[in-house]
């Protein structure tokens, strides 16, 4: 199927030589640094040493046509540094799309949405860049990116795949490629059980007492202790839960993703594939795993009780 390309250009790669003041090369010898240039301006994005390789924009929306295919839909695209960073923001799928079983099981979920005006929602963010400006990148945020500080806010969202311009890099593209459906798929699954949480319904005492229990945190130690000033940032964040996320589950796995996040700055820490891609980075540590696998036996036992009434 032929598609509009959004960047219709590519870079080339050069050698670069020395020269005098007028221009003229003086010396034939390779620096060995190279230059990046647009094809279709011969625009100098910057120099680069041999080490860098370059991604394609070609296979950047590939990549872009891929995640559409799932589902996704496009929103904007747009170019920042005369192209030295490129990004392309789609919508995650259609509330039909997260929904899962039969027909009639579907339906009553479609109509359940309906009634939710603040159920969870999500955009993706693929961006890349030209002359070592950025990793390849793919993000989840909820921010719609309008200008250069939306941007940069919303690339602080979680990264499912952050590729560097270097050794296989054009390779684990197209292996990320490969890989879209299922990953699409996850994140369906994923906004769906999110939304569950959001439906059951939990109580201060018992989101504080999960806190402290999946962080492994004594409430009683001295305020003034590493794990006194643990229980403060855990006090002010449950202050503003309401606000951000809801009293239910998914407030509660809100409050130990954003502890994690901004409070630890913890790195990724579980498994992935061998080209270094998990499927869903919302869980890209153990104790948002453990959160998010307590938080749906809690939502489970909720939704059980509720059917049975």
């Amino acid at each position: 199927m032929n598609r509009e390309r959004r960047f219709p250009w590519e870079v080339k790669i050069v050698d670069l030589y020395r020269i005098d003041n007028s221009g003229d090369i003086i010396d034939y010898t390779p620096t060995g640094v190279k230059g990046v240039f647009r094809t279709d301006n011969n625009y100098c994005m910057g120099a680069v040493t041999p080490t860098y390789k370059n991604i394609t924009n070609e296979s950047i929306e590939n990549i872009v046509y891929d995640f559409e295919d799932t589902g996704c839909e496009y929103v904007s695209h747009g170019e920042w540094q005369d192209g030295k960073m490129i990004w392309v923001q789609l919508k995650s799928s259609e509330i039909a799309d997260t929904c899962i079983g039969t027909n009639k099981e579907q339906e009553d979920q479609r109509d359940d949405y309906a009634r939710t005006p603040d159920m969870v929602k999500n955009t993706i963010l693929i961006a890349s860049g030209h002359a070592g400006k950025l990793p390849f990148t793919v993000r989840g945020t909820t921010i719609r990116v309008v200008c250069w500080n939306t941007f940069i806010a919303a690339m602080r969202g979680e990264a499912a795949i952050n590729i560097r311009h270097k050794g296989d890099a054009q390779e684990r593209v197209y292996a990320y490629s490969e890989q879209v459906a299922e990953i699409g798929k996850a994140h369906r699954e994923l906004m769906y059980n999110f939304n569950r949480m959001k439906r059951a319904p939990a109580s201060m005492e018992q989101i504080t007492k999960f806190g402290y229990s999946v962080l492994d945190i004594d409430p009683n130690v001295p305020q003034d202790s590493l794990h006194g000033r643990t229980v403060k940032r855990i006090d002010g964040m449950m202050d503003q839960l309401d606000d951000v996320a809801g009293m239910n589950a998914w407030g509660a796995f809100n409050m130990i993703t954003g502890y994690v996040d901004h409070v630890q700055n913890a790195k990724t820490d579980v498994g992935k594939d061998d080209y270094g891609f998990s499927y869903n980075s919302l869980l890209n540590s153990r104790i948002k795993q453990q959160a998010y696998n307590r938080m749906m036996a809690y939502t489970e036992k909720y939704e059980e009780v509720a059917n049975a009434v």
